[in-house]
């Protein structure tokens, strides 16, 4: 008997992986390879880059998240105080928090709340997701 639930879609995994690469990758190129539907920005506090893909044929925004990268990156994941978040009413490593409220706050406004999100990342970039995904899943419609 198989559970459909924890079906495995290599495919699906194999994107998340190669977008979780991409994301260290410089601007030139990851538009080169994504064309119009990547957009790669950097957070300015945090220094933490993402890259959105619309992937218009599958109706899916993919989100990923750079992990430690540069100095301040490193003080990031350095900032272990515990936060309380208010939205989701949960702590967290504030550097990682900060980062991912910065993302949030710079993605939201561009998301198609249409489509699918999927949010993947390396390292810090991984805490930042996991973050980003519980706030995504928390904010209104």
């Amino acid at each position: 008997m198989t559970d459909s639930s924890t079906e495995v879609r290599y495919g699906e995994l194999h994107r998340y992986a190669t977008l979780a690469k991409a994301v260290y990758g410089d601007v030139v190129g990851i538009r080169r390879t994504h064309g119009d539907s990547a957009t790669v920005s950097e957070g300015t506090g945090s220094r933490v880059q993402w890259l959105v893909v619309n992937d218009a044929e599958e109706a899916v925004q993919w989100i990923a998240v750079r992990g430690t990268f540069n100095p301040r990156n490193v003080l990031i994941n350095g900032r272990m105080k515990v936060s309380r978040e208010a939205r989701l009413g949960a702590y967290f490593h504030s550097g990682f928090l900060r980062a991912a409220v910065e993302a949030y706050d710079a993605i939201v406004p561009a998301l198609d709340a249409r489509r699918q999100i999927r949010i993947t990342g390396h390292s810090l970039g991984g805490a930042v997701a996991a973050i980003l995904t519980a706030l995504l899943a928390e904010s209104p419609a």
